[in-house]
């Protein structure tokens, strides 16, 4: 708690915090590949290890520290910070599930932070129509390419009202990394002995997303979507209608965008991202 007020008090309100990051992933003797910062989120009271024999227990723990300490703390302390539980893959569906089944628990959580390193982006669908009151966000991910950009289009057409890119930078020796694992290439790369920066494509594609769909814009119909030519549409804060199409195919696509009447054709190039943005 009190490092949310040290940043509010700096000028920078912290809009959200989950409980820990990847509960259950933790610093493990016997599995290295696994080891990096983390704290160790036992499951019941004076058990050693997180992994329980049955799922009707997961998330006890941060159930009830939501329950009976941070959010009553937050309350109490005036902070408007939201709480998202869980912030781990979405083929766990059970943990967040055991949080939000407590009421008392759940008043406090505002939405449930997901990744997708397992798991499908349907997965995520169902939650929000289990729990319809609950945010989903993509708290944590990385995309790579147009498949990239078809993915990212399937978490916000199965209610992601967040995607958080992981990570924007690294330089050509994969350095800042603690590990455990080996950097992939980032979207901006800085190269370790001239500093020159890169830009790859991957950071023109977050920009279609990004540039174009602002906070307070509302998804809006638009269609069968396919892994082939997936689209999603915003209606934005101003009224204006965006639309982002990703064509995953190794040949342009001939389309036709209507809309109130109203239509127009468009080509899109092969293994290509593009926005369209027009006012309603």
């Amino acid at each position: 708690m009190k490092f949310v007020q040290a940043y509010a008090a700096e000028g920078i309100p912290i809009h959200a915090v989950t409980v820990q990051n990847e509960p259950g992933v933790n610093k493990r003797d016997d599995v290295k590949s696994w080891w990096y910062p983390s704290c160790q989120w036992s499951l019941v009271e004076d058990e050693d290890t997180w992994w329980p024999v049955s799922h009707e227990i997961m998330g006890v723990p941060e159930r009830d520290f939501i329950r009976d300490h941070l959010g009553p703390a937050f309350r109490d302390a005036g902070i408007a910070t939201k709480i998202w539980c869980f912030d781990h893959n979405l083929n766990n569906l059970w943990y967040p599930r055991n949080i939000l089944k407590d009421e008392q628990a759940a008043q406090f959580v505002d939405g449930v932070a997901f990744h997708p390193y397992a798991g499908k982006a349907a997965d995520m669908g169902a939650f929000h129509d289990e729990f319809p009151q609950k945010d989903v966000l993509l708290s944590e991910g990385s995309v790579y390419g147009v498949r990239g950009a078809v993915r990212i289009i399937d978490y916000l057409r199965n209610w992601a009202k967040t995607y958080n890119a992981w990570v924007t930078m690294i330089d050509t020796d994969g350095e800042p990394n603690n590990g455990p694992f080996e950097a992939t290439r980032t979207c901006v790369t800085l190269d370790a002995k001239t500093r020159a920066v890169e830009y790859h494509f991957d950071y023109y594609m977050y920009g279609q997303f990004m540039k174009f769909v602002r906070p307070g814009a509302v998804r809006v119909a638009s269609g069968e979507s396919t892994n082939e030519l997936a689209h999603v549409a915003f209606r934005g804060a101003d009224g204006a209608i965006v639309l982002v199409v990703a064509n995953a195919t190794k040949e342009k696509r001939e389309c036709r965008i209507a809309w109130s009447g109203l239509a127009v054709d468009i080509t899109l190039p092969a293994e290509s991202v593009a926005t369209y943005r027009w006012r309603a």
